[in-house]
């Protein structure tokens, strides 16, 4: 399994460079597992998530066509951060950690022990980050209840009124 193998690759590499190596007090290798699956959640099952990253991408991209310095970025964050978790290159990496079901809920402290308070944390910032205009607050669908409310009454209104005229 690869989680094996990277293992025992830093292993290694800390036991070449000190003596006194000592297991790690953090399995690296459900460390790493939750590494993954935190992509996943945060990126790869989130459409406008993965979309935002791989545009990223694409500008870094033109920009170092242009001469500017790029960022290096590791093949592997542009198979989770900037695809669906459901892309055939996404989905063979889950399933070699077998975490290949995605979810819609999770409880932090059981499912991401290393992260669950960070997650919780980013959770809670962007629900309580509003809109700042009306742009943006039509595309927040964060509050589905809200967000129809507002297209019901702000954006037909006007139509409303015109055609009840008639």
């Amino acid at each position: 399994m690869v989680n094996v193998d990277f293992c025992r690759l830093l292993n290694d590499h800390a036991e070449s460079y000190c003596e006194d190596v000592n297991p790690p007090d953090i399995p690296t290798d459900e460390f790493f597992e939750e590494i993954l699956r935190s992509y996943r959640l945060i990126f790869g099952q989130d459409e406008r998530s993965w979309k935002a990253f791989s545009k990223m991408l694409t500008k870094l991209e033109e920009e170092q066509g242009q001469g500017k310095p790029i960022w290096a970025c590791d093949p592997l964050l542009q198979i989770l951060c900037a695809q669906s978790s459901t892309s055939n290159e996404a989905r063979h990496i889950y399933e070699e950690i077998n975490t290949n079901q995605q979810t819609t809920y999770c409880n932090p402290e059981t499912e991401f022990p290393f992260f669950g308070k960070r997650l919780m944390e980013l959770q809670q910032f962007d629900k309580q980050h509003q809109p700042k205009n009306v742009r943006s607050l039509l595309n927040d669908k964060r509050d589905v209840a809200a967000w129809f409310t507002l297209w019901s009454n702000q954006v037909q209104s006007p139509y409303y009124f015109l055609f009840s005229y008639c």
